[in-house]
């Protein structure tokens, strides 16, 4: 797919679809725009009629010499970079429909754009026309889109060129992570997945290191070596390095990685357990924000360390009661062995504190508890670090990944107390289940500043609307590059 930057309203001649993105407004002002005459009395009467009133998410095609979908943006006083991303990936959708290869985007005159809004429009766009596909025998033979141009934009076209790119690496990593999360555990092991690592930053400015089965050994990886006993596939810890100033400490990313969860011996409920593909989602969103970081090229040091591996019921598994001990030598007794991902998490934070980490941020569809307590509308976040919060609650306004700060209070660590080691692995009763689970992993950062966003709420989409299409969402991507693009 392109997207340019043309100055000219007559520019897209070629276009065989044109987008108008309207706010709510008593007048609508059509300059620098590429309709006829014809086109421009059509969209008025369309108005002025109300049969579109411009409500946000509201769409309108007009089929005629210039075809035109009119998009509704809700409020001016209203807009935020999010209004634009979800307006794009419905106009995507609506342009793959119609079998658009070439297309305008234009705005009326009430409609004030910033370059963190083109950012978005190109993220949405590139988001919007995802689907996962790679086990369909009857696929589609439509292509997208191949050229989306964006006209009478009043910015300097060197802004929005750039900001058009920076979209599209960030919407394409977003539909990696969705590739990852959405494949079946049988075509994505850890082993699996360390070959499309391979495959993926081979050449680029991404140093790859894998810790195998018996490097972990060496090291005293406890937890993600216990968690992986049940299972025949080995292994690893991935560890992705970005480092153009070697003598700087770098930020960490690390991000859970159970390629499927029974939830071992403790076992699951059947009901849904096929969504444990994703339970892998976490390192699915490291991933995609690492190749993110590759192609916007960042002066900054950035390493994402993902602990990879399957949570299986066997005879050698992991039992209720064992005790392990982490890579950093603290023991846990092992309660339940469902409450796994923090386990592997242990060692992969771990890893990030012997990597002189200055801060990490953990992703990982953590606990069912933090989706009771917040729906599927936000991810749940902890942090040891006031600035870190508030870092990530501003980033909210331009990234639409909400983010709901949740404490760690120390009476929490109470819960975990174990008679036989340093501490357990969960809490056994119904309450405080996310926070307790982010007080576990508070025990592996020592004094690091850090981030847990526990993003079990937001794993999956269940409908397409906007830029989120059915299925895996690709959570966690945006929210690590806008916090990178912070630091």
């Amino acid at each position: 797919m392109k997207l340019t930057v043309q100055t000219k309203s007559d520019a897209p001649k070629i276009c065989d679809f044109h987008v108008l993105l309207i706010c709510q407004t008593k007048k609508l002002t059509l300059k620098d725009t590429p309709y006829d005459k014809e086109t421009k009395n059509i969209i008025d009467s369309v108005i002025d009629k109300k049969v579109f009133t411009a409500k946000k998410g509201e769409t309108k095609t007009l089929y005629g010499k210039q075809s035109v979908i009119l998009v509704g943006l809700g409020e001016a006083k209203k807009l935020t970079p999010d209004t634009f991303r979800q307006s794009m990936g419905t106009v995507s959708r609506l342009l793959k429909s119609n079998k658009s290869k070439n297309a305008s985007v234009n705005t009326d005159e009430s409609v004030k754009i910033t370059t963190r809004d083109i950012q978005a429009m190109a993220e949405g766009f590139e988001m919007g026309h995802y689907s996962f596909t790679a086990h369909l025998t009857k696929k589609q033979t439509q292509e997208p889109i191949t050229n989306l141009i964006f006209c009478g934009i009043k910015l300097d076209q060197k802004d929005q060129s750039s900001a058009l790119d920076k979209g599209l690496a960030i919407g394409k990593s977003v539909n990696i992570a969705r590739d990852l999360a959405n494949a079946p555990a049988n075509y994505l092991t850890p082993t699996d997945f360390v070959s499309k690592a391979k495959k993926h930053f081979g050449k680029s400015d991404v140093e790859i290191e894998i810790i195998d089965q018996k490097q972990a050994e060496k090291a005293g990886m406890g937890g993600l070596l216990g968690v992986s006993r049940g299972s025949i596939e080995k292994p690893y810890l991935l560890v992705l390095k970005y480092l153009p100033n070697k003598n700087e400490n770098p930020i960490c990313l690390v991000g859970k990685g159970v390629t499927f969860d029974s939830g071992g011996i403790s076992i699951k409920p059947s009901s849904k357990m096929s969504e444990m593909k994703a339970d892998m989602s976490g390192a699915a969103a490291v991933f995609g924000a690492m190749s993110a970081v590759n192609e916007i090229g960042y002066k900054k040091n950035i390493i994402g360390i993902m602990p990879l591996t399957e949570n299986m019921p066997a005879n050698n598994a992991l039992k209720p009661g064992d005790v392990i001990t982490i890579s950093n030598g603290k023991t846990v007794e092992i309660l339940n062995t469902d409450a796994e991902g923090r386990l592997i998490l242990a060692d992969a934070l771990s890893h990030a504190v012997n990597l002189k980490a200055k801060e990490i941020v953990d992703l990982a569809t953590l606990t069912g508890a933090c989706l009771v307590a917040l729906g599927t509308v936000a991810s749940g976040l902890f942090s040891n670090s006031d600035s870190l919060i508030k870092t990530f609650e501003k980033g909210c306004k331009n990234t639409g990944e909400e983010l709901w700060h949740l404490p760690l209070y120390e009476k929490y660590k109470d819960l975990l107390k174990s008679d036989v080691a340093d501490i357990s692995n969960c809490y056994e009763g119904r309450y405080a289940g996310a926070s307790t689970a982010a007080i576990f992993l508070q025990e592996f950062v020592e004094k690091t500043p850090w981030v847990h966003l526990d993003i079990a709420p937001t794993m999956s989409n269940g409908k397409s609307s906007g830029a989120d299409v059915k299925g895996m969402s690709g959570s966690g991507v945006r929210t690590l590059i806008e916090y990178l693009d912070n630091k």
